[in-house]
């Protein structure tokens, strides 16, 4: 057992090691120290109950996130969780400037389970209560603080004991729901040479929380624009454009590209009562009343994309949550670098 005036000592040299990260020490020598500092701090365990040094031995993996990097200035959390029925935490790092290279980390030797989260929103010290993977579970990410510069991203994998490496990929936990190309054509009705005007689009029914790990039940756990747009919810978000669009002053037969690409997190509803799917809503005015085309968009699913292709060719409903039946075909369009999941062509 580790003397008091052994432990002081230990204590001193940490700090006089942490010091030297910023003389240009090796990151994996600033990693062994940062977990091990990190596995006294998060598993409440006294100095005096730890190995002694000599017999702290390291597992060292380097890990490379290939495809959706995330911008420059990104935060990269690094878990280490045993490998067993417990799966407790064995260390945590940061990298506070994360741009996609590649990333060292460190543990004890064992095989471990390793989670990577980006821009999660918060610093290292709010990490104090993850003490097993299990808990990665209760970690509750809002849409509201989510940007498109540093979303949300997350990956793991297992590190076999002696395994130098392995390729990881940070997907958003967001989906995509974009509108690829729109129109109105009301010839031969009623209304023919009419626009929309006033026109715009936005998502109802939004799932507003997701846990960080991804669990299987991806219904909504708290709606955001529930049945209709609500600007005082709107104003809630750091980017209200995640969720918001205007789309033209004039929406009649020529064709608008508008590149809009809302971002919402899950949901599996199914429009069962108090599980409502996430719907895509056009909003526009024909001779001054206001009307809306509802779109049903079912099954979302993390890092997907949804893509629509529409055309209005009669009034909209009343009721921006009552869903109009649609003309569906399929049309050609690639997404990149989301993995492609639905292409719509949508005929009112």
């Amino acid at each position: 057992m580790l003397s008091n005036k052994n432990t002081e000592q230990n204590r001193n040299r940490f700090s006089c090691l942490l010091s030297f990260q910023y003389r240009h020490i090796p990151w994996h020598t600033f990693a062994l120290i940062l977990g091990f500092f990190s596995y006294l701090f998060l598993s409440g365990c006294c100095p005096d109950a730890l190995p002694e040094a000599d017999s702290f031995h390291s597992t060292h993996a380097s890990f490379i996130s290939a495809h959706n990097n995330p911008s420059s200035g990104s935060a990269l959390d690094i878990f280490a969780f045993e490998y067993d029925r417990l799966r407790r935490l064995n260390s945590y790092q940061r990298i506070d400037d994360f741009a996609g290279e590649t990333a060292y980390a460190e543990s004890t030797a064992g095989s471990k389970i390793f989670f990577f989260c980006t821009s999660a929103g918060r610093c290292k010290y709010e990490w104090a209560d993850m003490n097993s993977y299990s808990s990665l579970s209760g970690v509750r990410i809002d849409l509201e603080n989510e940007t498109r510069e540093c979303m949300t991203r997350t990956g793991e994998c297992m590190i076999t004991d002696g395994e130098e490496g392995k390729e990881v990929v940070l997907k958003p936990l967001v989906a995509q729901i974009g509108i690829a190309r729109i129109s109105c054509d009301f010839s031969g009705t009623p209304y023919a040479g009419e626009d929309i005007t006033s026109a715009r689009a936005y998502l109802t029914n939004i799932n507003g929380t997701c846990s960080l790990l991804g669990s299987a039940s991806w219904g909504p756990e708290r709606l955001i624009n529930q049945g209709m747009l609500r600007e005082n919810e709107l104003k809630t978000f750091r980017e209200p454009d995640l969720v918001f669009a205007e789309l033209a002053e004039n929406l009649g037969t020529t064709t608008l590209c508008p590149d809009i690409s809302f971002l919402c997190f899950p949901n599996t509803g199914n429009d069962d009562l108090g599980s409502p799917c996430t719907r895509l809503v056009i909003e526009g005015k024909i001779d001054g009343n206001t009307y809306y085309w509802p779109i049903n968009v079912k099954g979302i699913e993390r890092n997907c994309r949804y893509v629509f292709d529409i055309v209005i060719r009669r009034k909209g409903t009343s009721d921006p949550d009552t869903p109009i039946d649609l003309e569906e075909c399929t049309i050609q369009y690639e997404i990149k670098p989301w993995k492609e999941k639905k292409e719509y062509g949508v005929r009112f």
